[in-house]
C-alpha cells in the first residue's frame, strides 16, 4: 500500500530546508566542517510504500530528491516488545570480513543493515561492541554506544571497560580488549579477534596465555593461538610486568563494560554522529567530511518510549560518497519519521541492507548497497529476528 509520509511536529520551515544559524567555523586543516546547508525537498510530503515482513517488523522506502540526484532511503521498524522479535549482532571472527548477505544467512532472520565503524587495515571494528552483556571490543576510554539494553529496549549512552589481570598478588589494570590500536598498559587478544596477526607495535611484547596460564616467553607473538589469548604489554611499567611472570603461571583475568546509561547494554555498537538528541528537534551545524557531503548513510534510531527501533539506510543511486544525503538532511529525514534518538552507524561503501521479502521469502533480497548493489566486506551486522 502507499503511505504518505507525517510531518513532524516542527514549526516555522518545511523540515529539509533548514535555515540554522551560522556556526563558528572548523578549525584550519581539519577533514571536517560543518555540513552545507540542505536543499532537498521537503521530507513532510515524502510517500512511502510498506511492507510486513514479519509480526512486529515492516520495511519502509521511499524517494528523496537530492542535490545531487535521487536517494532511496529505506527503514525497518522494529517492535521490541512484540513476543517473538529480537535484534542480535551479526559477525564472525573481527577481522574476518563478510559482505552482509552472507553474514545473514541465518534461518529466522527477516532484515540485517551494516554495522559499525572499522579499520581498514585489519577488517576489526574500531569502536566499541558488546555482545551478551560482554565487551567483544572496548578500551577504558568511555566511547559512544547505541543498543539494546537488558530490558529489551532501545538504549545509548557511554561505555568502558573496567578489567584487570591477577597473577599471585599482583594486579594490573586491563585498558583494552581486542582493539586495533594496541594502547599503553595491559590489553587482551581473545578468539574473537580472529587468526589475522594482531598490530603489535614495536615497544609491545606479548604472551600466548592457555586455560588461564602462561604457556610462552615474552616475545613478538602476532596470532590468537587456537583455543588460546595473546596478552599484550606496552610500555615500560607493563612491559616489565609481562616479562616478570613466570612461565605456567595463573592468570584471573576479569572484565565488564561499564556505562552511564540508565539500563545495562544486553547490546552496543560504536556510532558516528548523533543526528537526533530529542523528539521533534533537528539537528543542524553538525559536521561533515568536506570529501563526502552526500554520503550514502545508515542509522540506528528509536522512538521516545524507546520500544520501536529504526534501521535506516539512504543511497544515491549514482555513487556512495557524493550522492547520498548530508548528517543535517539525515536528521530531518529522521525526525519526521517520530525518531526521538538517532545516531550514524557506518555508512558511504558500507550502507547496506537486507530483508526477507515475501515474493523471495526463502531468502534475503539485498534492498540496499551503493555501487549497483556491489557489497562492501564488514565485520559486524545488526540483524532483526522474528521466531515463531
Amino acid at each position: 500500500m502507499r503511505l504518505t509520509g507525517v510531518a513532524a511536529s516542527c514549526t516555522g520551515a518545511s523540515l529539509i530546508s533548514l535555515t540554522a544559524l551560522v556556526p563558528t567555523p572548523a578549525r584550519a586543516g581539519s577533514d571536517y566542517e560543518y555540513c552545507p546547508p540542505a536543499r532537498t525537498s521537503s521530507v513532510s510530503h515524502l510517500h512511502w510504500h510498506s511492507r510486513r515482513l514479519a509480526p512486529g517488523v515492516s520495511l519502509a522506502s521511499t524517494t528523496m530528491h537530492g542535490d545531487r540526484g535521487k536517494v532511496d532511503v529505506r527503514v525497518v521498524r522494529v517492535d521490541l516488545t512484540h513476543r517473538g522479535v529480537s535484534v542480535a549482532p551479526l559477525h564472525g571472527a573481527l577481522t574476518s570480513g563478510h559482505v552482509l548477505t552472507r553474514l545473514a544467512s541465518a534461518r529466522r532472520l527477516v532484515a540485517a543493515t551494516n554495522g559499525m565503524y572499522f579499520n581498514l587495515r585489519y577488517g576489526s571494528p574500531k569502536v566499541p561492541f558488546i555482545k551478551h552483556g560482554r565487551p567483544m571490543v572496548l578500551s577504558y576510554r568511555p566511547e559512544r554506544v547505541a543498543g539494546i539494553g537488558v530490558n529489551r529496549r532501545a538504549e545509548d549512552g557511554y561505555v568502558w571497560l573496567v578489567g584487570s589481570v591477577r597473577s599471585g598478588d599482583a594486579v594490573v589494570r586491563l585498558s583494552a580488549v581486542n582493539e586495533p590500536y594496541v594502547p599503553q598498559g595491559v590489553s587482551l587478544y581473545t578468539a574473537s579477534w580472529g587468526r589475522h596477526r594482531i598490530p603489535l607495535p614495536s615497544d609491545a611484547h606479548s604472551r600466548v596465555v592457555r586455560g588461564n596460564r602462561i604457556h610462552s616467553r615474552a616475545g613478538n607473538h602476532r596470532v590468537v593461538p587456537r583455543g588460546g589469548r595473546l596478552l599484550v604489554a606496552r610500555g615500560g611499567p607493563a612491559v616489565h610486568w609481562l616479562r616478570s611472570l613466570r612461565g605456567r603461571s595463573r592468570l584471573v583475568v576479569s572484565m565488564r563494560a561499564a556505562t552511564d546509561a540508565g539500563v545495562r547494554f544486553a547490546q552496543a555498537y560504536g556510532v558516528g554522529t548523533q543526528t537526533v538528541e530529542q523528539a521533534d528537534q533537528l539537528s543542524t551545524g553538525l559536521y561533515c567530511s568536506r570529501h563526502e557531503y552526500y554520503a550514502a548513510r545508515t542509522g540506528i534510531a528509536w522512538t521516545r518510549s524507546r520500544s520501536t527501533l529504526m534501521l535506516v539506510t539512504a543511497e544515491g543511486r549514482r555513487a556512495p560518497d557524493h550522492y547520498g544525503l548530508d548528517e543535517n538532511q539525515m536528521s530531518a529525514l529522521l525526525v519526521n519519521l517520530r525518531a526521538a534518538t538517532a545516531y550514524a552507524l557506518d555508512g558511504g561503501f558500507s550502507t547496506t541492507m537486507v530483508a526477507r521479502l515475501r515474493h523471495h521469502h526463502h531468502r534475503l533480497s539485498l534492498v540496499a548497497a551503493p555501487r549497483g548493489h556491489r557489497q562492501r566486506a564488514i565485520p559486524v551486522g545488526v540483524g532483526v529476528y522474528y521466531r515463531h
